[in-house]
C-alpha cells in the first residue's frame, strides 16, 4: 500500500457541533499518525449518511470522489431508530411534516420507502432535554411487539453486504464500527446494544474488522448524552488508530489532507 488513503462515512459525530475541529476524533487521528512516522503519506476524507439507504450510494460517491483504500463506516443510531418504528415521522416538501406506518408490516421485503429520505435535512442539532422514555420509546416498543426490530437489523446487514461486496471489487479494507450507547433513551439504548451484537455477529461471519464503542462510559458523552465530548473523540481516535496499526503501509512522504464530499 503505496498510501494510507482513509475514508470516513458516519454523520454529525465528523463535524459535530460545538465541538472544536482539533477535537474531533479524525483531527485526532491526523496527530498520532504524523507523530507515528514523520515520512508517513496518508489522506482523510470525510462523508455523511441520512439513511441506511443510502449506504451503498454514497460510499461510491467517496470512492470515485476520493479512492480510499481504508473505509471505516460508523454505524448512525439517529437513523437506526426509524428502521424499528411502527410509525414513521418524515419530511416532506414545504417544511411539512408526514406520518406513515413502516413499509415493514406489510412486506418482509428489505426495502425502505424513498419517501421517508426524500426530503430529509441535516441541519444542526439543537440540544433539547428530554425524559429518557416517552412516546418515542413507544413507538420503538410498539415496533419490537411487532418483529421490527428483527427486519431491522436484517434490513441493515443487506445494505452492508452490498457495502462489503463493493469494497471487495475495490479492493478496500471495510472497518465496521458500531453505534454507541444510546442513554437519552431507555429503548434506544436497548436497540443500540442489540444492533451492536447482531451486527459485531455479522463481521464475524463474514471476516470484517469491528470496531465495538458501545462500551464507551457515559464519562464520554455530552450533557445531551448523544454526542461524544473531547474524551470521546479522542479515545475513538486510539481507537481506529489501533486498527490502524494492524494494516500494512508502504509508509513514504507525509501528507495530510481532510475534507468533506457532498451529501
Amino acid at each position: 500500500m503505496d498510501k494510507l488513503n482513509i475514508g470516513f462515512i458516519g454523520g454529525c459525530i465528523n463535524n459535530q457541533v460545538g465541538m472544536a475541529r482539533q477535537d474531533l476524533y479524525h483531527s485526532q487521528l491526523a496527530i498520532a499518525l504524523s507523530q507515528f512516522q514523520a515520512n508517513l503519506k496518508y489522506q482523510i476524507s470525510l462523508a455523511t449518511y441520512l439513511s441506511y439507504d443510502q449506504l451503498y450510494t454514497q460510499t461510491q460517491k467517496l470512492i470515485t470522489k476520493k479512492n480510499p483504500n481504508i473505509l471505516f463506516l460508523f454505524i448512525r443510531p439517529f437513523p437506526l431508530m426509524p428502521l424499528q418504528k411502527m410509525m414513521i415521522k418524515y419530511d416532506k416538501p414545504n417544511q411539512k411534516t408526514g406520518w406513515a406506518f413502516h413499509p415493514g408490516l406489510f412486506s418482509r421485503k428489505m426495502e425502505w420507502d424513498n419517501k421517508f429520505t426524500a426530503f430529509q435535512s441535516d441541519n444542526g442539532y439543537s440540544y433539547v432535554k428530554r425524559n429518557r422514555f416517552e412516546l418515542r420509546d413507544l413507538n420503538l416498543l410498539a415496533g419490537m411487539a411487532m418483529g421490527l426490530h428483527h427486519w431491522s437489523f436484517r434490513y441493515i446487514n443487506t445494505q452492508l453486504e452490498l457495502v462489503r461486496y463493493l469494497c471487495m471489487k475495490e479492493n478496500i479494507t471495510l472497518i465496521i464500527v458500531s453505534p454507541p450507547q444510546n442513554p437519552e433513551s431507555i429503548v434506544g439504548d436497548n436497540i443500540c446494544h442489540r444492533a451492536t451484537r447482531s451486527i459485531g455477529t455479522y463481521c464475524n461471519e463474514k471476516g470484517l474488522r469491528f470496531i465495538n464503542i458501545n462500551e464507551l462510559p457515559l464519562e464520554m458523552f455530552e450533557n445531551d448524552m448523544l454526542h461524544f465530548n473531547a474524551d470521546g473523540h479522542k479515545t475513538l481516535a486510539d481507537l481506529i488508530y489501533n486498527e490502524l496499526l494492524n494494516i500494512p503501509i508502504n509508509a513514504q512522504r507525509a501528507s495530510v489532507y481532510s475534507d468533506t464530499i457532498a451529501s
